[in-house]
């Protein structure tokens, strides 16, 4: 274990001797990443870890839903289809890594889409080949940029026949009125059924760029030949043009919203949402152990007083946790529970806030502190160390990196958190509680049951 903790904190040896003119390397104490930038802009940050012969390979490109604008919403996640699929008569890239063992796969999010190649470290070449590739410009003709979209398409009528996933969309397009936050990743159905391959082709030469895309790299390899490689192939790519920054600020929220939602559900549930900053500002640290003391696991209060003391709700946070819900500009923090059926949701909406509330009236007792304190850095801690119990699992390491990357600028920002879990007291809790917890802060979606109407031949039944 002592050998684990060490390679996985220490910081990697510099290489920067050994590095091309077009290469800048930056070495920081404690860092667990090495950082390197090529003269067109693009990051990379590599970790070497020898214990396995898995490779992991992930690129992020700092563009997602926050970055799109009506008439054009989804393309972020059109764009993340046509990485894979082949063009001019090549085999596909996914058929060739398969065949080395490896797969490969991608995300949208508000902030950032990210690619993910993992596979043993005989396939890494192949991997940074085609990432390079990819970026480079898109390559397909019409017919394939359509059925491609067909697919997006199909996969909106699947998620928008989830009741939760509409809940939460209703719950952020209220909340929101200037940000494109308002927007979920899926966009708006109309929007992508009009976006053309032009669209496309212009949406990825303006954000798609070097300069706006990082890329990390983590296994069994030795950093000097990843250098190499990152610079033949990434390094050829044009620094492209600025991307525009976006200027849209949220006005404060001083009134509470409200949304009744009637769906074909057995159960209602309640979804709740608060502003609150982006990952990076001070007060997040003791928002996130709030959000743990209310909702982390079975002792945590909304589920010991609504699903165990008053026996209202059957779970909390229905819909995942959304442990990634913190984005770089201010966004919502989000409660949702699932209601009994026979449970009014007007009731259990009040007294979920009024668990909520308690926070900034009452003082939290030092003991659940600390244990809300423990389970954030357990949970934090665990993501850093889990993967080297598991050699296989590398790419949750640069996945994590990359995410803390994009929304801090800072790949081992969850070292910091950790850091400032120690520091969150009983007062922070209840200040910040009282500055965020708020009615005219918030904003609430009501899942309500309606009974399902069958229109038969010859009348209503």
């Amino acid at each position: 274990m002592k050998k684990t903790i060490i390679f996985v904190f220490c910081s990697l040896l510099s290489v920067s001797g050994l590095l091309t003119a077009s290469v800048r390397a930056e070495d920081k104490p404690l860092s667990r990443w090495q950082r390197f930038e090529l003269e067109n802009g693009l990051v990379f940050f590599t970790q070497e870890d020898h214990t396995t012969n898995m490779v992991s390979h992930h690129i992020f490109v700092h563009t997602g839903s926050r970055n799109e604008r009506p008439g054009i919403t989804n393309i972020s996640h059109l764009i993340e289809h046509l990485r894979w699929g082949g063009d001019g008569g090549e085999e596909p890239y996914e058929k060739q890594l398969k065949a080395l063992g490896g797969s490969t796969g991608g995300h949208t999010f508000p902030d950032f889409t990210d690619y993910i190649d993992s596979g043993p470290s005989e396939a890494l070449e192949l991997m940074i080949e085609s990432g390079a590739k990819f970026l480079s410009g898109i390559r397909t003709d019409e017919d394939r940029f359509k059925a491609e979209r067909d697919v997006v398409l199909s996969e909106d009528l699947l998620a928008n026949s989830n009741p939760n996933y509409v809940a939460m969309r209703h719950l952020f397009s209220t909340a929101f009125q200037a940000h494109p936050y308002k927007n979920q990743v899926g966009g708006w159905r109309s929007d992508t059924e009009n976006i053309s391959l032009d669209d496309v082709k212009i949406y990825f030469e303006t954000c798609y760029t070097p300069a706006n895309t990082a890329v990390f790299l983590c296994g069994d390899f030795v950093t000097p030949r990843i250098v190499s490689l990152i610079t033949k192939h990434y390094g050829s790519l044009p620094r492209g043009r600025e991307v525009p920054t976006l200027h849209t600020v949220e006005p404060p929220q001083n009134a509470e919203k409200q949304v009744r939602f009637f769906a074909p559900v057995s159960n209602p549930s309640v979804w709740v949402g608060y502003h609150v900053p982006g990952l990076a500002h001070e007060d997040v640290p003791a928002l996130q152990i709030a959000y743990s003391v209310l909702t982390n696991g079975r002792s945590a209060r909304l589920h010991k007083s609504l699903v165990e003391d008053q026996e209202m709700a059957l779970t909390v946070n229905p819909y995942g946790a959304e442990k990634r819900q913190w984005r770089k500009d201010p966004s919502l923090l989000v409660f949702g529970v699932s209601l009994r059926p026979d449970v009014e949701p007007e009731k259990g909406k009040m007294r979920m806030i009024c668990e909520i509330e308690k926070l900034a009236e009452e003082e939290i007792d030092p003991s659940e502190l600390f244990r809300a304190v423990r389970r954030e850095m357990t949970d934090r801690i665990t993501c850093i160390i889990y993967p080297v119990w598991k050699l296989w699992f590398v790419t949750s390491r640069t996945e994590q990196a990359g995410y803390y990357h994009a929304l801090t600028g800072n790949p081992d920002y969850v070292l910091n958190l950790i850091e400032s879990y120690k520091k969150v007291a009983p007062q922070d809790i209840m200040a910040v509680s009282k500055k965020y917890f708020k009615a005219s802060n918030r904003t609430t979606v009501l899942l309500v049951p309606e009974k399902s109407v069958q229109i038969e031949r010859g009348g209503v039944r």
